[in-house]
């Protein structure tokens, strides 16, 4: 190798190097030049040759023959007149050398150490061997380890070993650890508990381990010191004070060799104070903003967590009181037994001896947020003084959640019973899992010092008639009753209504009133509805008026919600805010109106509209069903949507409105009235063939649906299709009756196969009649079967598909060709394959929808012809499954997809039964999608079905490869028990599948343990293409220290 400190370049330059030395070896007139890499392309391998880039070049020369070489350095431009260099060699001989372990590490039994080594010149296999007993003996662990791949992944055994070694062999060099290293269990699952209210000290427990005593050691600076030696898995400490150095570990040290393990993962906590209330500091606050706890502490049983994490971009973060990740022993409850049944599930915000001795005689409160969410009656919560004390909050109410499974609410609990005594306040959780969870913030405690009088319900009215009953409700929070509370009302700025309460009200109560002096809301018009409370003593002002709206629409017809069908020809239609005021946030509504008079159509007019442009939509609908054939029109923003006209066999339109969380605006007014049905009128109403994107050929289907709107037949319709403007084919459909749809597939093929062309194909009725607005349609077709081409520019991907054994990770791309993976599935087995995705979000339907979100789509191309057109058009293809229950089907989550039948709903994936065996295409696409955008299998998302709408979206494509179902195949499709560790002897059980098409009768299973003893046992019989369980009647012995191997096999001898 040869080196030099070159001279500074010039900035800008084209090659940086000054002075450029040129090394070379020569022997024999055989010249051998330095390894150089091509910087055009830095992605290939180093060659040899002239290096005229860098400051060091080197030669390596392999299995140098004996001789004389000369190394020759040659200036080949040095404009500095002088260059100093530097020459080295070295002679590498085969060398095998073990890197890791080398000696005194402390290894885990039942974690996977990576042994590593080096092997210059070594080309063989190697033998790797371990040692017990300091090197005396070896065992090997592998054969034939390919020495270029560097490490072996080696899983440690479950012993106590104090010299273990580790020896590698190649050839004949042999490598081994310089000094022992020992295997030892550490301890596990190390937990720190709080001690209870009045007591000082925190437990520090874990989990046994066998033959061990241990170290308990506490941080001090940065080393760890012993602070005991004990034989109890627990250790208490008393008297904690704050600090840094509140870390504690444990480490396992065996009785009988003294091996000592690496020390469990260090866990912390912080002491709390007991809060001391005075005068002087109230209020007293906790709002979790620093992620650790003033005044309150955080415990939980057994089951679930009690933490604080992250409640929203407002408040932060808040005390989260949650289940655990999995059932675990829930006994089923209502709020009046959910704590006494559950004890091990409850979990607590606790401020542990209060001191309020010098607030006798004071009102205190306590005020919070709480936010919980989780299934009916896994989730409850409740306030607890003293251990035993349950409060009632001002709602009245002692334990929220139960049959209510969300809510936020501030609430506020009167504590000053407890005013003068020490006491220890507790608001508590208990659930059943994960989804299960309460998150409590902004914890308050405080004085009640002024007179504060709420209006904290009004109700205007019931109805819109010249009687209606105005109501208030006013609550009062003060510390002493209120008399004689003056209430009142006002329309419209008119004159105010002013009545008085009598009362008392008593504190921390409130009372409903009803006002004398009713209401007139008869006349059609927008009335706004002030109510106050008017004491002369509240120094609260901003909590006494509440402003309502009431919307006479007189004689209109508005929008409702929930689905309503109005008979009417004659009327106006509009929005939920009628003529005088906004529609409403967060509304799904739909309506149907139907003519009053026979043989008639609903006709729909439009003179004013205004949605928020993108976000709220009007959907128009031809009859009665909310689907997308039906789809007339979508509609937004301020354009005048058109005259629609029914032409659905009942006159009907039907009309579905959706407003987002923010923002609103004025709506619609438009006027419904109804035409003659016609009695000459046929109008193709869609395309059915060709598909839009799709290889296509030189003999494609025309089809098209087409209906007769007419209240008699009309026979002999002819009917057209037009190609790029070229000649009409016509052809003749015998008949339609009254009312009837049909699809008609013309018989002169269409010749679509021109290489990326694009097609414009007009088709219809090739007839006058009375509405020949409805007689043509055209479609632009592609012949295109190429996968999307785009950048996924935001990365909304997929990042691991996993179906059945196959497991394939992958990283944020636009597309993957992943087609050399083979996933082997049988037809008409229900699969869960799982996607996990790169961006949580909330998975969306199959449907348009009103909300963004992610969405997952797999097509197959079942029948094998390269096309996944039909598929899809078909709707033989699958969907992401919803966070709401699919039918025989797993939820999916914001992380996870799984999948269910894009046309049933059935959840997983079953391959049709009729399917040819075989290698099929299987697309997965992963998108973002908007409201109103749809997919397809060529485009991901789009709006148009021909243009791509977003670049947010990855394509995966594997090949899934069809099984056939051979006669008495069958086999073991899995383990059912155990299902975790047991003692001695076990009930082994499995499930056991028929991968045929006729029952199998008689069928043997066996099962061994460790490999040792066959146990025997024949199954009845076990259905076509189905699964049965067999329990086996004698249990397995797994006593043997350690991992024990239980397999489960059939042995039926006509098995293919």
């Amino acid at each position: 190798m040869v080196a030099w400190t070159d001279m500074p370049g010039t900035p800008g330059a084209t090659k940086i190097l000054v002075n450029d030395l040129d090394l070379r070896v020569v022997k024999d007139e055989v010249t051998t030049l330095p390894w150089v890499l091509d910087p055009s392309k830095p992605a290939n391998v180093a060659t040899q040759g002239v290096d005229k880039l860098n400051n060091i070049e080197q030669v390596t020369i392999e299995n140098p023959a004996a001789g004389t070489y000369t190394i020759l350095v040659n200036g080949t431009a040095i404009p500095s007149g002088s260059q100093e260099f530097s020459v080295v060699y070295d002679i590498v001989s085969p060398e095998l050398r073990l890197m890791y372990p080398i000696g005194n590490e402390k290894f885990t039994p039942g974690m996977t150490e990576i042994i590593r080594w080096d092997a210059t010149g070594i080309t063989g296999p190697l033998t790797i061997e371990y040692s017990t007993d300091g090197g005396s003996t070896y065992t090997v662990l592998a054969n034939n380890v390919d020495s270029a791949l560097r490490y072996y992944e080696w899983v440690v055994p479950a012993s106590v070993v104090e010299k273990a070694k580790i020896r590698i062999i190649g050839g004949n060099k042999v490598d081994s650890s310089k000094a022992n290293f020992t295997i030892m269990a550490e301890p596990t699952n190390l937990a720190i508990t709080p001690a209870d209210c009045g007591v000082s000290f925190y437990t520090l427990s874990w989990n046994p381990v066998a033959g061990a005593k241990y170290d308990v050691m506490k941080l001090n600076g940065y080393n760890w010191e012993v602070v005991t030696q004990t034989n109890n898995t627990s250790h208490t400490f008393n008297n904690l004070t704050a600090g840094p150095d509140n870390w504690f570990t444990v480490r396992a040290i065996d009785i009988a060799t003294n091996v000592v393990s690496e020390r469990a993962r260090a866990i912390t906590v912080e002491p709390i104070s007991s809060p001391v209330l005075t005068a002087v500091n109230l209020p007293l606050k906790e709002d979790f903003e620093e992620r650790v706890t003033t005044n309150f502490k955080l415990t939980k049983g057994t089951s679930g967590s009690a933490i604080i994490d992250y409640y929203n971009n407002t408040t932060r973060y808040a005390a989260k009181l949650m289940g655990s990740a999995t059932t675990s022993g829930w006994v089923a409850s209502t709020t009046t037994n959910a704590f006494t049944n559950n004890p091990n599930h409850i979990k607590k915000l606790t401020a542990c001896q209060i001191d309020a001795t010098s607030l006798a005689g004071k009102p205190l409160r306590l005020k919070f947020i709480l936010n919980w969410s989780g299934a009916s009656n896994k989730n409850f919560f409740r306030v607890n003084v003293n251990g035993g004390t349950i409060l009632a909050s001002h709602e009245g109410t002692t334990v929220y959640g139960g049959t209510t499974t969300t809510g936020t609410k501030v609430l506020y609990y009167d504590i000053s019973a407890f005013a003068g005594t020490n006491f220890n306040l507790s608001l508590e959780a208990v659930n059943d899992i994960s989804t299960d969870f309460v998150f409590i913030d902004n914890v308050e405690l405080y004085e009640v010092k002024d007179i504060d009088v709420a209006l904290t319900a009004f109700t205007a009215n019931t109805g819109v008639t010249s009687n209606e009953t105005v109501t208030a409700t006013v609550y009062n929070w003060s510390s002493a009753a209120v008399s004689n509370v003056p209430v009142s009302y006002q329309i419209n700025g008119g004159a105010e209504v002013t009545e008085t309460i009598p009362g008392p009200i008593n504190p921390f109560s409130s009372v409903v009133y009803p006002f004398v002096q009713k209401a007139d809301y008869s006349v059609a018009g927008l009335y706004t509805v002030v109510g106050k409370v008017n004491l002369a003593e509240d120094t609260v002002a901003d909590n006494n008026s509440i402003t309502r709206t009431v919307i006479n629409n007189g004689t209109d017809i508005a929008m409702v919600t929930g689905p309503t069908t109005f008979t009417n020809c004659n009327v106006a239609f509009v929005d939920a805010g009628g003529r005088f005021g906004n529609y409403a946030d967060n509304l799904t509504q739909t309506v149907t109106f139907a003519p009053s008079t026979a043989n008639s159509n609903v006709k729909v007019d439009f003179s004013s509209f205004a949605l928020e442009e993108g976000w709220d939509f009007l959907y128009v609908y031809n009859g009665t069903t909310v689907t997308a054939a039906n789809l007339l029109g979508t509609f937004t923003g301020n354009s005048l949507p058109p005259s629609i006209t029914s032409s659905a066999d009942g006159g009907q339109l039907t009309f579905r409105f959706t407003s987002d969380a923010i923002i609103n605006d004025t709506g619609w007014i438009a006027t419904i009235s109804c035409v003659a049905k016609p009695t000459n009128d046929v109008a193709i109403t869609a395309f059915t063939q060709p598909a839009v994107i799709s290889k296509k050929t030189a003999t494609e289907n025309i089809a098209i649906s087409v209906k007769n709107l007419s209240s008699t037949t009309i026979n002999n319709i002819p009917l057209f299709y037009q190609i790029n403007g070229g000649t009409k084919v016509v052809e003749n459909l015998t008949s339609l009756t009254a009312y009837q749809a049909g699809t008609y597939t013309f018989s002169a093929k269409a010749d679509l196969s021109a290489l990326n062309g694009v097609f414009t194909i007009v088709a219809g009725i090739d007839m006058v009649d009375e509405n020949t607005a409805n007689n043509t349609l055209t479609r632009v077709v592609y012949n295109n079967d190429k996968v999307p081409a785009h950048t996924n520019t935001d990365g909304f991907a997929i990042t691991n598909l996993k179906w059945d054994n196959v497991v394939n990770p992958s990283g944020v791309t636009a597309y993957s060709d992943f087609t050399n993976i083979k996933i082997p599935v049988y037809p008409g087995i229900r699969y869960q394959p799982e996607i996990t995705i790169s961006k949580p979000e909330r998975p969306i339907t199959r449907d348009l929808s009103t909300t963004p979100g992610v969405f997952t789509m797999i097509v197959v191309d079942l029948n094998g012809d390269g096309n996944l057109a039909d598929e899809f058009s078909a709707g033989t293809f699958w969907v992401n499954s919803l966070t709401t229950s699919p039918t025989n089907g797993i939820l999916s989550t914001k992380t996870t997809h799984y999948f269910r039948n894009f046309f049933s709903l059935d959840g997983g994936v079953i391959i049709p039964s009729a399917t040819t065996p075989g290698e099929k295409l299987m697309r997965v696409i992963h998108m973002f999608r908007e409201p109103n955008e749809y997919f397809n299998p060529y485009l991901g998302p789009t709006i148009d079905n021909v243009t791509m709408s977003r670049e947010d979206f990855e394509v995966e494509e594997y090949t899934l490869n069809v099984l056939p179902l051979l006669a008495n195949n069958v086999g073991v499709e899995s383990i059912t028990a155990p299902t975790r560790p047991g003692y001695q002897t076990v009930t082994v059980a499995a499930t056991v599948r028929n991968y045929s098409n006729a029952t199998i009768s008689n069928v043997p299973v066996g099962y061994k343990v460790n490999g040792g003893t066959e146990v025997l046992q024949t199954l009845a019989s076990v259905a076509a293409n189905s699964t049965a369980t067999i329990t086996f009647t004698t249990k397995a012995n797994i006593s043997s220290l350690g991992n024990n191997t239980i397999e489960v096999y059939t042995k039926l001898g006509s098995d293919p």
